[in-house]
């Protein structure tokens, strides 16, 4: 059994969480299935030889809604050396946020 957690988009009450739900745990080899309005999360468990989540994100799609993937974040610290003012740490943060993947980025530099 795969268990898997979904970003359910288009939901504005609890009976279009309610349809969602019915609706994927009709399908064929979902064991379970939990959509919570107040989260737009949709908790699944389903027999992967049979599901997959494409098959899973069609059948909410045909239901009018939209399915993602939850994204995995983390929080990464890091040391820097060689910063001497903050005009330093605001290159170092402009330039870090471009790279791809990168959500957020917040230096904080203090004078040694």
């Amino acid at each position: 059994m795969v268990e898997n957690s979904y970003a359910v988009t288009g939901m504005s009450c609890a009976s279009c969480a309610a349809h969602v739900q019915k609706t994927v745990s009709k399908l064929e080899g979902m064991d379970e299935c939990e959509v919570n309005i107040a989260t737009e999360k949709m908790n699944v468990r389903y027999d992967g030889q049979i599901l997959d989540f494409d098959k899973i994100k069609k059948a909410v799609e045909n239901a009018g809604y939209g399915l993602a993937e939850e994204q995995k974040t983390k929080k990464v610290e890091l040391l820097i050396e060689g910063m001497s003012c903050a005009s330093c740490s605001a290159t170092v943060e402009r330039v870090t946020r471009k790279l791809e993947g990168v959500g957020r980025c917040i230096i904080n530099w203090t004078p040694s």
